[in-house]
């Protein structure tokens, strides 16, 4: 980690990039490409993301079961996974207009560079 002028840190994460005042910044021949790092919101969004993978495949290794255990407790064990998909499911579409900001200004970003 250093400083450069104005106080500003940066720091060397590999040969192609930095980090610098909350910016990756990624170097290609004499191109160098500044973006925001994920925030708080990206990483929640992201773990959900897991999350929700993590119950459909739990929900579709019971289904596959089949007679390996009673339907009784199988039942149970896929209402209780189905109930925390649905938990995930609904904090997902709170973070979806974050989302759908965050990929516009990416397609901006990406006119913007595609124009140049």
């Amino acid at each position: 980690m250093g400083q450069i002028a104005g106080g500003h840190e940066i720091s060397v994460v590999s040969g192609l990039g930095a980090y610098y005042d909350g910016f990756d910044v990624i170097r290609l021949g004499n191109w160098s490409l500044m973006a925001k790092a994920p925030n708080k919101s990206t990483a929640a969004i992201q773990r959900l993301l897991e999350e929700r993978r993590q119950y459909e495949a739990w929900i579709a290794r019971i289904d596959a079961a089949g007679g390996a255990a009673p339907t009784s407790v199988r039942s149970r064990v896929r209402s209780d996974y189905e109930a925390r998909l649905n938990a995930v499911t609904e904090e997902l579409k709170v973070h979806a207009e974050a989302a759908r900001l965050m990929a516009a200004q990416r397609r901006e970003v990406r006119r913007d560079l595609q124009a140049k």
